[in-house]
């Protein structure tokens, strides 16, 4: 009779009808007292209601009289695991394995805890038995994948997600994994691939939207703009109070020259509050407009609420609509605090160059660009160059020659050196520069091939064997 009653709960169970279950067992728990498989139906049925911490009690019970049931040790194991307390989830599931030593479900279960612990070394230690046993463990290939990617190893991930992805339960987050990792190993057009299997299936809006966003920036990162756009456009379609979405959207109407759809996304995400990228997007695109006081409007306020690697940007976009204006002093001290930065570039350098020109302290500023300048040897690219512009080819040969003493390897200094060399008529020292900086990249014969510094010595057969025989193959 008892064990009829027992049957008839499990069906309940079995047919969801849990509540029914429930009551039905709590009326008679008088009867059970000393049946251990009663107290581990009233467990999971309190798991299943929610009622965990009645649960936990309910499974001790059943431990108590009975200490020799795996099931019952993992159950309360991955209970505590649910209530997010390790330590005694660990305790517990480790028991059940020691009973039970092989068993798939605890195998999972502690590689899951570990995995959500952070250590994984001995997750990776129960999954992989898991899989050893059985190779149909998607969950154990799922958990495996996600410490696989975790760790950077994208590879392995990737063919993990592919053998989680084969399960129904852990399809779409393997699936979603799987084309996480194919980006991160530039695998771009498989991802999108991926992620358009995902949107077939996917009902939510806002999870949509969000692969959307990850196809977009799949096809931005492969070079592919106006796919892109169109990717971020259905994005947009579904969730329209994106700020990211309105910027990349911006920003890739810049790219493609769509400058007034470019201001207008930009606008409409600034619309939704202020954003320092959205700011500074805004800025560049006013000033592609030639609208330099609208710009300068724009960066100022990306400035109140940048950070100090977005200040560095917009101090240098601030320092170019300041030159449009012909306000060279404000231009001049915008790129002067910036110059310092190690990661200073060459057009920086030669804006800073053309402000200080304006503003009469140009020989002050090329003899103390080096002091100045976070970045050397954009210095002497930018010291050469800005000369060479200015026609002072002897002044930029004397720095070209600092350059290749300094950074003999640089083989853009060399060819800032022999260019200046052929102009200055010193070809024969023209032609030994030119050789060492094709020398050190075989790239600067194509360059020199149509420069118009080396117009007198086309006619070279040195200087032809030089850039025919660098530039064979191409």
């Amino acid at each position: 009779m008892a064990h009829e009653f027992l049957l008839n709960i499990q069906d309940l169970m079995n047919q969801n009808r849990e509540e029914e279950a429930y009551s039905l067992l709590k009326s008679r728990v008088h009867e059970f007292r000393e049946d251990f498989f009663f107290f581990y139906l009233k467990g999971s049925l309190e798991t299943i209601l929610g009622d965990y911490a009645t649960a936990c009690e309910s499974f001790k019970q059943s431990i108590a009289i009975n200490p020799h049931e795996a099931q019952t040790y993992s159950d309360l194991g991955y209970l505590y695991f649910l209530r997010q307390m390790p330590k005694e989830s660990q305790i517990f599931l480790e028991r059940a394995l020691a009973i039970a030593p092989g068993d798939i479900g605890v195998l999972e279960r502690l590689g899951m805890l570990h995995c959500w612990q952070g250590k994984p070394a001995e997750a990776r230690k129960y999954l992989e038995a898991l899989v050893a046993l059985n190779q149909t463990a998607h969950s154990a290939w799922y958990y495996l994948a996600e410490i696989e990617a975790a760790e950077g190893h994208w590879e392995r991930a990737t063919r993990y997600y592919a053998e989680a992805r084969k399960s129904k339960d852990f399809r779409r987050e393997a699936l979603f994994g799987m084309a996480r990792s194919l980006e991160h190993q530039s695998r771009f057009r498989e991802a999108v691939e991926e992620y358009e299997s995902l949107i077939q299936e996917e009902e939510d809006l806002e999870s949509l939207a969000r692969i959307l966003a990850r196809i977009g920036f799949c096809h931005m990162r492969d070079g592919r703009l106006h796919q892109s756009r169109r990717a971020f456009e259905r994005a947009l379609q579904i969730k329209k109070d994106s700020k990211v979405i309105y910027g990349n959207l911006g920003a890739l109407s810049l790219e493609l020259g769509d400058l007034e759809q470019a201001r207008f996304y930009l606008m409409e995400g600034l619309a939704l509050g202020e954003d320092p990228e959205l700011l500074i997007q805004l800025g560049v695109c006013q000033l592609r407009l030639s609208d330099a006081v609208k710009a300068e409007i724009s960066l100022k306020r990306a400035m109140g609420v940048a950070d100090e690697e977005q200040a560095v940007r917009v101090h240098y976009l601030l320092g170019k609509a300041y030159l449009a204006q012909g306000r060279y002093e404000l231009a001049r001290a915008c790129f002067l605090k910036i110059i310092s930065d190690e990661h200073v570039d060459v057009d920086c350098l030669l804006l800073y160059l053309e402000a200080s020109e304006h503003t009469r302290h140009l020989d002050e500023d090329l003899r103390d660009l080096r002091k100045h300048s976070g970045n050397e040897l954009a210095s002497f690219h930018a010291t050469v160059l800005f000369l060479l512009s200015r026609h002072r080819q002897e002044e930029a040969l004397l720095y070209a020659k600092q350059g290749t003493d300094t950074f003999p390897e640089d083989s853009h200094l060399w060819f800032y050196k022999a260019s200046t060399l052929a102009v200055l008529n010193q070809h024969e020292k023209a032609l030994w520069a030119l050789e060492i900086s094709i020398g050190l990249e075989p790239a600067m014969a194509a360059r020199a091939k149509n420069n118009p510094c080396f117009a007198g010595l086309r006619k070279s057969d040195q200087f032809l064997d030089l850039v025919n025989i660098s530039g064979r193959g191409w």
